[in-house]
């Protein structure tokens, strides 16, 4: 039987600097890439801004909605009372 040994693989120090340099210039383009579709500063804070008046207008719109619910229990409750009179 013959056994499994390993190879020996020469690698200089060169041959880590130019992989280590090409991994390097795969993680800048990557950086790049990332950056390009990163939102600005600017733009988060007019969505921050344009969120907030959506948000507003819907807690205006439930108030309103709230005030007619609560007419229409104050209503019902004068139609019980006079009906039970």
């Amino acid at each position: 039987m013959e056994q499994n040994t390993p190879q020996k693989i020469e690698i200089t120090l060169e041959d880590v600097l130019n992989v280590t340099q090409k991994g390097f210039e795969r993680m800048d383009k990557r950086f790049e890439e990332i950056e390009e579709k990163m939102a600005t500063k600017e733009e988060l804070n007019a969505m921050e801004l344009r969120l907030t008046e959506k948000i507003d207008k819907v807690d205006s719109r439930l108030g309103g909605l709230t005030r007619r619910v609560d007419a229409l229990e104050d209503s019902n409750r004068i139609i019980k009372t006079n009906l039970a009179i």
